[in-house]
C-alpha cells in the first residue's frame, strides 16, 4: 500500500433526533474501499463532538464514506445520514470538509482528511505516519517496515482514548495518553507538579492570553539568536513540518522567546529538537508554555544550562545503576572506552526526540511528565537492558555506538520499553541517588579543576569562566571543527577561520586527533594565550603558522602572519607592503627562514604579541 489517509472526525451539527427524548446517541462508521472504522458513541445529543483520529492504509483516489448512526439498545441502530467525498490533496496537505448529510432532512458533519505518502518518490526514502525519514527503502528490512506500520496503527488506537480524569492520570500515562489530548494533559500534569499551579503569579503570567505575543516583541541575546538561526535549518530538515519556511520560522520564534524568558538558560543545543516535537503535537503558543514547564520546572534549572550539570548528575546515576544491575555491560563499556555520557547526552538534552520513532518518544514523554526527571534515567537504563546481550557481543567502539543509535531509532514496540521503565522507577530511591550523585559530581569537578590549574596555571575563576563559555558552544560535551570558531572573538576568530592557519590552530587543541575537543583540551590549548607572557604567545603563533611542520618559518608563512596582523589592526596593506616587511625581517639572513628564537626576538615588540592575548572578558558569552 502506498499511503496513509489520516481522517480527523471533528463534530456533527443539528442531527435528526433518534430517541424518544428528542436526542440521539450518535456514532460514525468510516469506510475507504474495504477498510472500515467506527467512532465512539456520544450520548444524548444532536451536536456531538468526537475529535477522533483514524488512519487508513490504502491507495489515493478511493472515496471516503462517513455514515452517522444512532445507537439503540432494543432495536437496530438507525441511519442519521451519510456523506461521500473523493479527495486528491497534495502530500501532507490537510483538507477540511463541512458536508450536509444526505438522505435526511437536516444535519451536517465536519472532518479533515490528510494524505501521507509512505515513500518519498524524490529521495526514495521510507517515511512513517508522522513524516519521519527512516532511510532508503533498500536499507529497511521487511520486518522493520511492518513494525513501523504496526507502531503507527497502534498509536492511532491509543489516540482514540478519552481524556482522563485527574485521578486516572498516572494509570493513563502508563497506558498512553491519547494523541489529540497529549498537550492538554501534559500541561495539566505539569501545573499540578509545579506546586502552586494556577495560583502562582509567574504561572498566571505564563498562561496569560497575550503573554507569548508580548515576549515575541522583545529582543534576545544576539549569540543565542545566532546559534538558534543556524540550528533551525538542521532540525528535522527532511520532515515536512520544517522543510518549509513557515515551520522553520515557527520553531525559531519559540526558541528565541525561550531565550528571552529564560535568560539563565538562553539557548542550549538539544532544545531545538525538543521544541520541534512539541510543535508537531500542539500549537506554537502551547509549545512555548510546555517548553518552559519542562526546562524551568520538571527538568530542573540546571539541565540545559552551560556545563549541563543536571545532565551530568543523571549520567552518574545511570553509571551507578549499570555497575550494580548490569555489571557485565559496565565492564564491557569500560573495556572499549564507551562512556555513558557519549551515549546519553543527546538522549537527555532532547528527551529522546529523534532517538526513537515519533510515537515511542511521545509515550516516553507521557511518563516524563507524570513521573518527572527520574523517568529519563529509567528510559536510558531500560534501553541498555533491552540490548544488553547484543551489545556484549560487539567488540568495537564505533560498532557499539552505531548499534545503539540504529536500534533506538527502530524501537517501534513501546510495549517492550514502558514496563521496564515503570519497573525501574519503583526500584530505587531516586531522591537519595540524585543527592549522592550531585555530591560526587561536585567533588569530581573540584578535583578536575585543581588538576587543570596545576597543568595550565589558570586560576579556578578563569577555569569556571572557560567552562561556561565552552558549555555554550559544545554539543554532547565536545566541540567539533564546525563549532570551534564560536569559541573565539576577533581577532583570533579570523585566525581560526583562515584556510591555512585554521587547521593548524585546531591541531594545537586536538592533539589526540579525535576530531573533537573536550573541555580539558580546550583549557590546555588556550592557556598560553591567557596566562602566558609575550614569548609564550609568540611560540603559540609560531606552531600554528609552521604549515610544513619543519620547525622554521619561511617567507610565505611569515607573510600569512603579517597579513593577519594588518587585517586585525584594520590597516590598509598590499603585496608591496608585505614584501617591504619581509625584506626588513630577512635583511641580515642568507636564507628566508626564521627559527622559533629568531621569530620571538623580532616580533616581541610588535603588535602581533598584543593581538594574540586573550582576555576572558572578550570571550563569547
Amino acid at each position: 500500500m502506498s499511503s496513509f489517509i489520516l481522517v480527523e472526525l471533528i463534530q456533527a451539527q443539528s442531527l435528526m433526533p433518534g430517541n424518544f427524548s428528542g436526542g440521539s446517541d450518535p456514532y460514525v462508521l468510516l469506510q475507504i474501499g474495504n477498510i472500515t472504522a467506527r467512532s465512539h458513541t456520544v450520548e444524548d445529543t444532536l451536536n456531538p463532538k468526537w475529535n477522533q483520529v483514524f488512519n487508513f492504509q490504502t491507495d489515493l483516489g478511493k472515496p471516503l464514506t462517513l455514515t452517522v448512526m444512532n445507537q439503540n439498545i432494543l432495536r437496530p441502530d438507525e441511519n442519521l445520514g451519510q456523506v461521500e467525498v473523493i479527495f486528491a490533496p497534495e502530500p501532507w496537505e490537510t483538507v477540511r470538509f463541512k458536508e450536509k448529510l444526505k438522505n435526511v432532512e437536516k444535519g451536517s458533519i465536519e472532518f479533515t482528511v490528510r494524505y501521507i505518502p509512505l515513500f518519498d518518490e524524490e529521495s526514495d526514502h521510507f517515511r512513517d505516519l508522522f513524516g519521519f525519514d527512516f532511510g532508503l527503502v533498500s536499507d529497511i528490512t521487511r520486518h522493520e517496515y511492518e513494525d513501523a506500520l504496526f507502531g503507527c496503527q497502534k498509536f492511532d488506537t491509543v489516540a482514540n482514548f478519552e481524556p482522563p480524569l485527574w485521578r486516572n492520570v498516572p494509570r493513563t500515562a502508563q497506558e498512553g495518553i491519547g494523541f489529540i489530548y497529549k498537550a492538554t494533559v501534559w500541561e495539566w500534569i505539569a501545573l499540578s507538579k509545579i506546586g502552586s499551579g494556577y495560583s502562582s503569579p509567574e504561572i498566571l503570567k505564563l498562561m496569560g492570553p497575550s503573554f507569548y505575543s508580548h515576549l515575541l516583541e522583545r529582543q534576545g541575546n544576539e549569540v543565542a539568536i545566532d546559534q538558534i538561526d543556524r540550528d533551525v535549518y538542521r532540525t528535522f530538515s527532511l520532515h515536512h513540518c520544517f522543510s518549509f519556511k513557515e515551520g522553520r520560522d515557527m520553531l525559531a520564534r519559540v526558541l528565541r522567546t525561550l531565550a528571552v524568558y529564560l535568560p539563565h538558560i538562553g539557548y542550549c543545543q538539544g532544545m531545538n529538537s525538543l521544541v520541534a516535537y512539541l510543535i508537531m503535537v500542539t500549537t506554537e503558543e502551547k509549545a512555548f508554555r510546555l517548553s518552559v514547564m519542562l526546562l524551568q520546572y520538571l527538568l530542573g534549572s540546571a539541565y540545559h544550562v552551560s556545563g549541563l550539570t543536571g545532565v551530568q548528575v543523571d549520567q552518574l546515576i545511570v553509571e551507578d545503576c549499570l555497575a550494580e544491575l548490569l555489571p557485565q555491560l559496565a565492564v564491557h563499556f569500560a573495556h572499549y572506552g564507551v562512556s555513558i555520557s557519549l551515549i546519553t547526552t543527546e538522549w537527555f538534552l532532547t528527551l529522546f526526540a529523534g532517538a526513537f520513532p515519533f510515537h515511542t518518544t511521545l509515550r516516553v514523554w507521557d511518563l516524563i511528565f507524570c513521573y518527572g526527571i527520574d523517568a529519563i534515567i529509567c528510559t536510558a537504563f531500560a534501553l541498555l537492558r533491552i540490548h544488553e546481550d547484543h551489545l556484549l557481543s560487539i567488540h568495537d567502539f564505533e560498532q557499539i555506538k552505531d548499534y545503539v543509535y540504529r536500534k533506538t531509532r527502530l524501537l517501534f514496540n513501546e510495549s517492550l520499553l514502558v514496563p521496564l521503565i515503570l519497573e525501574m522507577l519503583s526500584k530505587k530511591d531516586w531522591t537519595t541517588l540524585r543527592k549522592n550523585a550531585t555530591s560526587s559530581l561536585i567533588q569530581r569537578q573540584a578535583e578536575f579543576d585543581w588538576f587543570i590549574k596545576k597543568q595550565t596555571n589558570l586560576s579556578l575563576t578563569q577555569i569556571e569562566k572557560l567552562r561556561k563559555q565552552f558549555g555554550h558552544v559544545a554539543f554532547h560535551g565536545v566541540v567539533t571543527p564546525a563549532l570551534f570558531p564560536q569559541l573565539f572573538e576577533e581577532p583570533l576568530n579570523s585566525l581560526v577561520t583562515d584556510p591555512k592557519m585554521g587547521q593548524n590552530f585546531w591541531n594545537h587543541f586536538d592533539k589526540s586527533k579525535t576530531h573533537t575537543i573536550e573541555f580539558k583540551q580546550y583549557c590546555v590549548g588556550i592557556a598560553p594565550l591567557i596566562t602566558g607572557g609575550p614569548e609564550d604567545r609568540l611560540r603559540f603563533c609560531f606552531q600554528v603558522c609552521d604549515f610544513d611542520d619543519d620547525g622554521r618559518l619561511n617567507d610565505q608563512e611569515i607573510k600569512t602572519i603579517l597579513a593577519w596582523q594588518y587585517r586585525s589592526l584594520g590597516n590598509n596593506f598590499n603585496e608591496g607592503t608585505l614584501e617591504e616587511d619581509l625584506s626588513l625581517i630577512f635583511m641580515s639572513k642568507d636564507e628566508k627562514l626564521l627559527s622559533i628564537e629568531e621569530f620571538v626576538e623580532y616580533f616581541k615588540s610588535k603588535p602581533l604579541c598584543f593581538l594574540l592575548s586573550v582576555s576572558l572578558e572578550d570571550l563569547p558569552a
